[in-house]
């Protein structure tokens, strides 16, 4: 798979192509441009995991007449499916593939694939978990419709000894909102399985993802849309090239921040030297006569720091000066006579 030290950043293309192979295409153009990591689809045969009785998650029936015909208006020969992975793979992304049946995740084995997507509502199939386990390949486990326990068998059977396995927060809800996302699952995956831990979007915009990414996540799925006016069921809850763009850009500033741990005691040569322009130094507020004594009514604290720095300022009160010292010039020690007034 695609390697580099950013987060990996997973454009699902998933129907927003609405069976057409040129806009297909057009969508993994537009995520190489933006800058993702990979492509993802979603391999659907109707008649192998869909029947007439499936209900509508968004009524489409301007266009189909049920969801069975929507699926198989959605499928590809095997032929234009190896010419969508061939594209892929020119452009430099990965090619990452949602079967929702055997009989597809046989297809997409012989077209080949770069890692597995294992969709929400497949996380219980185990016949097609265990086919997927035995074929070597990175697997990123969805999980917006299960419960721990249910995850947790997931991963067992798909082995995660002999695979790398991604688990994905995922809330599936379209869009989902801001007190859904639940972010807080992120870490929760990292203690209960310590395996790798991604976030899989459905909010529609890129604050998510890369509040996921803060959180510690290190792979991002996005669906992408060339507008969110387009006909579909996930155009809402997409992203647009542009936002997507916006994704990567941020989830590579967020992770080179993170990488890059800052120490509050060992400052930089930056900050050393801004400390400089920016904090004060305690600085005659009047002339102060040799002997005189010191006191807030002929001291205050100005910027920059030169000389005695503002937070000696209790030390500095009731000590006598040296020598004659001028208004407005910044104290020094060698301005002050120690306990033996010298």
């Amino acid at each position: 798979m695609k390697k580099n030290s950013y987060p990996y950043i997973i454009a699902e293309i998933a129907q927003a192509h609405e069976g057409s192979l040129g806009i297909a295409h057009s969508l993994i153009d537009a995520a190489n441009e933006a800058g993702a990591s990979a492509v993802k689809f979603q391999f659907h045969l109707a008649d192998q995991e869909s029947s007439k009785d499936e209900p509508w998650r968004v009524p489409l029936e301007t266009q189909d007449k049920t969801r069975f015909d929507y699926w198989k208006r959605m499928e590809f020969s095997e032929e234009s499916w190896i010419k969508l992975k061939s594209h892929t793979k020119k452009v430099g992304l990965d090619f990452i593939c949602s079967p929702f049946s055997i009989k597809a995740v046989d297809a997409l084995n012989r077209i080949g694939v770069d890692g597995w997507k294992i969709a929400s509502g497949e996380v219980s199939n185990y016949p097609m978990l265990k086919k997927i386990s035995k074929l070597g390949k990175p697997i990123f486990l969805s999980s917006g419709l299960s419960h721990y326990d249910e995850i947790k068998k997931a991963i067992e059977i798909l082995d995660p000894i002999k695979n790398k396995i991604t688990v994905m927060q995922c809330t599936s809800e379209y869009p989902v909102s801001s007190k859904n996302l639940g972010l807080n699952v992120i870490g929760e995956f990292k203690k209960r399985f310590g395996l790798n831990t991604g976030f899989s979007d459905h909010s529609g915009n890129i604050y998510s993802g890369l509040a996921a990414i803060s959180l510690g996540a290190s792979v991002i799925e996005v669906h992408l849309t060339f507008s969110k006016k387009m006909f579909g069921p996930d155009a809402e809850s997409s992203l647009e090239p542009n936002d997507l763009n916006e994704l990567v850009q941020g989830s590579r500033w967020i992770h080179e921040s993170l990488s890059n741990p800052v120490n509050k005691d060992k400052p930089s040569k930056k900050i050393k030297d801004m400390r400089k322009i920016f904090m004060k130094s305690i600085v005659a507020k009047s002339d102060i006569s040799k002997g005189q004594k010191l006191s807030s009514k002929n001291l205050t604290t100005k910027k920059p720091l030169i000389g005695i720095e503002a937070n000696y300022w209790d030390e500095v009160l009731n000590s006598v000066a040296k020598r004659k010292i001028k208004k407005n010039n910044h104290l020094h020690w060698d301005d002050l006579l120690n306990k033996n007034g010298k």
